[in-house]
Protein backbone atom coordinates (compact mmCIF):
# COMPACT_ATOMS: atom_id res chain seq x y z
CA UNK A 1 0.00 0.00 0.00
CA UNK A 2 1.36 3.61 -1.00
CA UNK A 3 0.57 5.16 2.44
CA UNK A 4 2.49 2.40 4.68
CA UNK A 5 5.17 3.17 1.90
CA UNK A 6 5.23 6.27 2.39
CA UNK A 7 5.04 5.81 6.08
CA UNK A 8 7.72 3.49 6.51
CA UNK A 9 10.12 5.89 4.55
CA UNK A 10 8.86 9.09 6.81
CA UNK A 11 9.94 7.21 9.74
CA UNK A 12 13.39 6.18 8.55
CA UNK A 13 14.35 10.11 7.95
CA UNK A 14 16.20 11.91 9.98
CA UNK A 15 14.64 15.41 10.67
CA UNK A 16 16.85 16.30 13.66
CA UNK A 17 20.01 17.63 11.86
CA UNK A 18 18.43 20.52 10.04
CA UNK A 19 15.63 22.50 8.24
CA UNK A 20 15.64 20.68 5.26
CA UNK A 21 15.70 17.12 6.54
CA UNK A 22 12.49 18.64 8.38
CA UNK A 23 11.37 19.87 5.74
CA UNK A 24 11.55 16.89 3.40
CA UNK A 25 10.08 14.21 5.88
CA UNK A 26 7.21 16.67 6.75
CA UNK A 27 6.64 16.92 2.54
CA UNK A 28 6.73 12.69 2.94
CA UNK A 29 3.56 13.09 5.55
CA UNK A 30 1.66 15.18 3.50
CA UNK A 31 1.81 12.68 0.70
CA UNK A 32 0.46 10.29 3.18
CA UNK A 33 -2.08 12.79 4.18
CA UNK A 34 -3.55 13.81 0.40
CA UNK A 35 -4.07 9.96 -0.08
CA UNK A 36 -6.22 9.45 3.78
CA UNK A 37 -7.98 12.77 3.15
CA UNK A 38 -9.49 10.60 -0.04
CA UNK A 39 -10.14 7.51 1.77
CA UNK A 40 -13.65 6.13 3.20
CA UNK A 41 -14.35 5.58 6.70
CA UNK A 42 -13.51 1.74 6.44
CA UNK A 43 -10.61 2.09 4.69
CA UNK A 44 -9.08 4.53 7.57
CA UNK A 45 -10.07 1.93 10.02
CA UNK A 46 -8.08 -0.47 7.91
CA UNK A 47 -5.20 1.83 7.40
CA UNK A 48 -5.13 2.60 10.87
CA UNK A 49 -4.52 -1.18 12.10
CA UNK A 50 -1.48 -1.09 9.40
CA UNK A 51 0.04 1.91 10.13
CA UNK A 52 1.57 3.34 12.75
CA UNK A 53 0.00 6.72 13.90
CA UNK A 54 1.75 9.93 13.04
CA UNK A 55 0.94 12.04 16.12
CA UNK A 56 4.13 11.25 18.02
CA UNK A 57 6.58 12.11 14.98
CA UNK A 58 4.55 15.34 13.77
CA UNK A 59 4.31 16.33 17.85
CA UNK A 60 8.83 15.80 17.88
CA UNK A 61 8.79 17.68 14.14
CA UNK A 62 6.91 20.43 15.63
CA UNK A 63 9.07 20.92 19.04
CA UNK A 64 12.10 20.39 16.39
CA UNK A 65 10.64 23.67 14.37
CA UNK A 66 10.33 25.31 17.83
CA UNK A 67 14.15 24.62 18.93
CA UNK A 68 15.34 25.52 15.57
CA UNK A 69 13.13 28.96 15.71
CA UNK A 70 11.41 28.57 12.30
CA UNK A 71 7.67 29.72 13.02
CA UNK A 72 6.75 28.91 9.55
CA UNK A 73 7.51 25.69 9.80
CA UNK A 74 6.25 25.23 13.05
CA UNK A 75 2.63 25.80 11.82
CA UNK A 76 2.68 23.99 9.01
CA UNK A 77 3.33 21.10 10.96
CA UNK A 78 0.73 21.91 13.70
CA UNK A 79 -1.20 22.48 10.59
CA UNK A 80 -0.55 18.97 9.33
CA UNK A 81 -0.90 17.21 12.69
CA UNK A 82 -4.56 18.70 12.57
CA UNK A 83 -5.75 17.87 9.29
CA UNK A 84 -4.33 14.11 10.17
CA UNK A 85 -6.32 14.12 13.33
CA UNK A 86 -9.57 15.17 11.62
CA UNK A 87 -8.54 12.45 8.66
CA UNK A 88 -8.77 9.94 11.31
CA UNK A 89 -11.49 10.65 13.13
CA UNK A 90 -10.40 12.46 16.19
CA UNK A 91 -12.31 15.13 16.09
CA UNK A 92 -13.55 16.53 19.81
CA UNK A 93 -10.71 14.26 21.60
CA UNK A 94 -8.02 15.85 24.35
CA UNK A 95 -5.42 14.85 20.86
CA UNK A 96 -7.70 17.24 18.97
CA UNK A 97 -7.71 20.13 21.70
CA UNK A 98 -4.01 19.70 21.67
CA UNK A 99 -3.20 20.52 18.13
CA UNK A 100 -5.96 23.20 18.47
CA UNK A 101 -3.59 24.68 20.98
CA UNK A 102 -0.32 24.02 19.20
CA UNK A 103 -1.75 25.75 16.12
CA UNK A 104 -2.92 29.11 18.35
CA UNK A 105 0.73 29.28 19.35
CA UNK A 106 2.26 28.86 16.56
CA UNK A 107 -0.24 31.38 14.69
CA UNK A 108 0.81 33.48 17.68
CA UNK A 109 4.73 33.97 16.70
CA UNK A 110 3.70 35.40 13.08
CA UNK A 111 4.53 38.27 12.46
CA UNK A 112 0.93 39.82 11.66
CA UNK A 113 -1.02 38.55 14.02
CA UNK A 114 -4.76 37.84 13.70
CA UNK A 115 -6.26 37.65 17.38
CA UNK A 116 -9.19 37.18 16.27
CA UNK A 117 -8.73 34.06 14.07
CA UNK A 118 -6.43 32.60 17.75
CA UNK A 119 -9.00 32.85 19.47
CA UNK A 120 -11.31 30.55 17.25
CA UNK A 121 -8.71 27.91 17.54
CA UNK A 122 -8.70 28.34 21.73
CA UNK A 123 -12.70 28.59 21.67
CA UNK A 124 -12.81 25.45 19.82
CA UNK A 125 -9.91 23.67 22.27
CA UNK A 126 -12.13 25.12 25.08
CA UNK A 127 -15.43 23.56 23.98
CA UNK A 128 -13.36 20.20 23.41
CA UNK A 129 -12.16 20.09 27.18
CA UNK A 130 -15.88 21.44 28.65
CA UNK A 131 -17.36 18.68 26.75
CA UNK A 132 -14.60 16.07 27.41
CA UNK A 133 -14.78 17.39 31.26
CA UNK A 134 -10.71 17.81 31.30
CA UNK A 135 -11.02 21.17 32.55
CA UNK A 136 -8.28 19.72 35.70
CA UNK A 137 -5.33 19.13 33.16
CA UNK A 138 -2.32 21.23 32.50
CA UNK A 139 -3.38 21.72 28.86
CA UNK A 140 -6.57 23.21 29.78
CA UNK A 141 -4.65 26.01 32.41
CA UNK A 142 -2.17 27.04 28.99
CA UNK A 143 -5.19 27.10 26.77
CA UNK A 144 -7.07 29.54 29.61
CA UNK A 145 -3.43 31.21 30.08
CA UNK A 146 -3.50 32.03 26.33
CA UNK A 147 -6.76 33.19 26.11
CA UNK A 148 -6.15 35.40 28.80
CA UNK A 149 -3.01 36.80 26.37
CA UNK A 150 -5.59 37.62 23.39
CA UNK A 151 -8.29 39.21 25.46
CA UNK A 152 -5.56 41.18 27.09
CA UNK A 153 -4.68 42.30 23.31
CA UNK A 154 -7.90 43.01 22.57
CA UNK A 155 -7.98 45.78 25.26
CA UNK A 156 -10.26 43.23 27.45
CA UNK A 157 -7.84 43.39 30.43
CA UNK A 158 -10.82 42.01 32.88
CA UNK A 159 -11.48 38.98 31.18
CA UNK A 160 -7.49 38.91 30.82
CA UNK A 161 -6.95 38.94 34.41
CA UNK A 162 -9.90 36.25 34.92
CA UNK A 163 -8.27 33.72 33.01
CA UNK A 164 -4.62 34.15 34.16
CA UNK A 165 -6.29 33.97 38.22
CA UNK A 166 -8.23 30.82 36.31
CA UNK A 167 -4.99 28.98 35.22
CA UNK A 168 -2.77 29.73 38.17
CA UNK A 169 -5.51 28.28 40.29
CA UNK A 170 -5.73 25.20 38.07
CA UNK A 171 -2.41 24.62 38.48
CA UNK A 172 -2.65 24.61 41.88
CA UNK A 173 -5.17 22.08 41.95
CA UNK A 174 -3.12 19.95 39.83
CA UNK A 175 0.09 20.53 42.55
CA UNK A 176 2.06 21.84 39.43
CA UNK A 177 3.52 24.96 41.08
CA UNK A 178 7.49 23.73 40.97
CA UNK A 179 7.59 24.48 36.94
CA UNK A 180 8.91 26.53 34.42
CA UNK A 181 5.18 26.88 33.30
CA UNK A 182 3.40 27.70 36.33
CA UNK A 183 5.80 30.93 37.26
CA UNK A 184 5.43 32.20 33.61
CA UNK A 185 1.65 32.65 34.31
CA UNK A 186 2.26 34.04 37.75
CA UNK A 187 4.69 36.72 36.27
CA UNK A 188 1.72 37.62 34.04
CA UNK A 189 -0.85 37.79 36.61
CA UNK A 190 1.39 39.63 38.91
CA UNK A 191 1.37 42.01 35.88
CA UNK A 192 -2.32 42.05 35.26
CA UNK A 193 -3.09 42.67 38.98
CA UNK A 194 -0.72 45.65 38.87
CA UNK A 195 -2.32 46.83 35.76
CA UNK A 196 -5.96 46.75 37.32
CA UNK A 197 -4.48 48.62 40.20
CA UNK A 198 -4.07 45.79 43.10
CA UNK A 199 -0.25 46.67 43.47
CA UNK A 200 0.07 44.35 46.54
CA UNK A 201 -2.37 41.58 44.52
CA UNK A 202 0.52 41.72 41.79
CA UNK A 203 3.35 41.72 44.19
CA UNK A 204 2.14 38.65 45.94
CA UNK A 205 1.93 36.89 42.50
CA UNK A 206 5.36 37.73 41.74
CA UNK A 207 6.87 36.54 44.54
CA UNK A 208 5.29 33.49 44.73
CA UNK A 209 6.80 33.25 41.40
CA UNK A 210 10.59 33.77 42.71
CA UNK A 211 9.96 31.55 45.51
CA UNK A 212 9.85 28.58 43.33
CA UNK A 213 13.29 29.68 41.66
CA UNK A 214 14.54 30.36 45.30
CA UNK A 215 13.53 26.70 46.18
CA UNK A 216 14.73 25.00 42.88
CA UNK A 217 17.71 26.56 41.55
CA UNK A 218 18.14 24.64 39.00
CA UNK A 219 15.21 25.46 37.34
CA UNK A 220 16.02 27.08 34.00
CA UNK A 221 13.84 29.15 32.28
CA UNK A 222 14.31 31.07 29.21
CA UNK A 223 11.31 32.69 29.76
CA UNK A 224 11.54 34.44 33.15
CA UNK A 225 13.47 37.55 31.95
CA UNK A 226 10.77 38.53 30.05
CA UNK A 227 8.09 37.76 32.46
CA UNK A 228 9.96 39.53 34.80
CA UNK A 229 10.47 42.79 32.50
CA UNK A 230 6.77 43.10 31.55
CA UNK A 231 6.42 42.95 35.26
CA UNK A 232 8.76 45.49 35.59
CA UNK A 233 7.57 47.99 33.30
CA UNK A 234 3.86 47.29 35.19
CA UNK A 235 4.79 48.35 38.38
CA UNK A 236 6.82 51.25 37.05
CA UNK A 237 3.38 52.75 35.97
CA UNK A 238 1.58 52.05 38.74
CA UNK A 239 4.15 54.51 40.44
CA UNK A 240 6.08 52.05 42.44
CA UNK A 241 9.64 52.07 42.16
CA UNK A 242 10.91 49.64 44.30
CA UNK A 243 9.30 47.24 43.10
CA UNK A 244 10.26 48.09 39.42
CA UNK A 245 14.15 48.32 40.14
CA UNK A 246 13.61 44.72 42.29
CA UNK A 247 12.36 43.34 38.90
CA UNK A 248 14.72 44.96 36.88
CA UNK A 249 17.07 43.61 39.11
CA UNK A 250 15.50 39.95 38.75
CA UNK A 251 15.60 40.20 35.19
CA UNK A 252 18.64 41.54 33.95
CA UNK A 253 20.49 38.32 36.61
CA UNK A 254 18.10 36.10 34.88
CA UNK A 255 19.92 37.14 31.70
CA UNK A 256 23.34 36.93 33.25
CA UNK A 257 22.09 33.29 33.93
CA UNK A 258 21.63 32.07 30.20
CA UNK A 259 24.23 34.31 28.69
CA UNK A 260 21.53 36.82 27.00
CA UNK A 261 22.58 40.24 28.41
CA UNK A 262 24.06 40.94 24.70
CA UNK A 263 20.71 40.15 23.15
CA UNK A 264 18.38 43.03 22.86
CA UNK A 265 16.36 42.11 25.59
CA UNK A 266 19.45 41.93 27.75
CA UNK A 267 20.18 44.97 26.61
CA UNK A 268 16.67 46.27 27.41
CA UNK A 269 16.55 44.82 30.72
CA UNK A 270 19.99 46.78 31.63
CA UNK A 271 18.65 50.26 30.38
CA UNK A 272 15.66 49.74 32.06
CA UNK A 273 17.13 48.93 35.29
CA UNK A 274 19.42 52.29 35.18
CA UNK A 275 16.32 54.56 34.69
CA UNK A 276 14.55 53.10 37.30
CA UNK A 277 17.82 53.54 39.38
CA UNK A 278 18.49 57.17 38.39
CA UNK A 279 15.04 58.51 39.21
CA UNK A 280 15.55 56.93 42.57
CA UNK A 281 19.19 58.39 42.19
CA UNK A 282 17.41 61.79 41.74
CA UNK A 283 14.44 61.85 44.70
CA UNK A 284 15.22 63.34 48.09
CA UNK A 285 17.40 61.81 50.66
CA UNK A 286 14.21 59.85 52.78
CA UNK A 287 12.12 59.04 49.80
CA UNK A 288 15.58 57.22 48.85
CA UNK A 289 16.49 55.74 52.00
CA UNK A 290 12.46 54.33 52.17
CA UNK A 291 12.76 53.04 48.61
CA UNK A 292 16.39 51.07 49.03
CA UNK A 293 14.87 49.63 52.33
CA UNK A 294 11.76 48.69 50.22
CA UNK A 295 13.78 46.89 47.74
CA UNK A 296 16.45 45.12 50.42
CA UNK A 297 12.97 43.42 51.99
CA UNK A 298 11.73 42.32 48.28
CA UNK A 299 15.21 40.52 47.65
CA UNK A 300 14.81 38.28 50.43
CA UNK A 301 11.28 36.30 49.98
CA UNK A 302 10.53 33.38 52.22
CA UNK A 303 10.61 29.77 50.66
CA UNK A 304 7.58 27.90 49.71
CA UNK A 305 5.79 24.49 50.24
CA UNK A 306 8.18 21.51 48.06
CA UNK A 307 5.57 19.88 45.45
CA UNK A 308 6.33 17.98 41.99
CA UNK A 309 8.73 19.62 39.76
CA UNK A 310 7.49 18.86 36.07
CA UNK A 311 9.16 19.63 32.92
CA UNK A 312 8.45 22.94 31.26
CA UNK A 313 5.74 23.60 28.71
CA UNK A 314 6.36 25.39 25.38
CA UNK A 315 2.97 26.26 24.52
CA UNK A 316 2.42 29.29 26.35
CA UNK A 317 1.29 32.10 24.19
CA UNK A 318 3.55 35.17 25.12
CA UNK A 319 2.07 38.71 26.36
CA UNK A 320 3.23 42.02 25.20
CA UNK A 321 2.21 44.94 27.07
Amino acid sequence: MTVKLLADIAATMDSQNSLWALTEKLAVYEECLSIIESFGPSEVDRLLSEVSDFTEPLKNMGLGAISMNDVELELKIWEVSLRYCLATRCADTVRHGEVLIRVGVALSKQDKQDSALIMQYYDKADHIFMKLGRQNTHWYAILVHNMGVVFGQQGDRQRELANYEKAVDTYRGLKMTQTETFTSILYELAASRTDRGNKEGGREAFLEAERVFLQNPKLQSKMRSHYVGQYGLSRRAAGDLAGAIHAFEVAVQAHEKTQTLRTEGGRSAKRNLKEAEDVLASLPKEDRRQIARRIEVLRWPSEPETAEELEAGVYLQRAGR
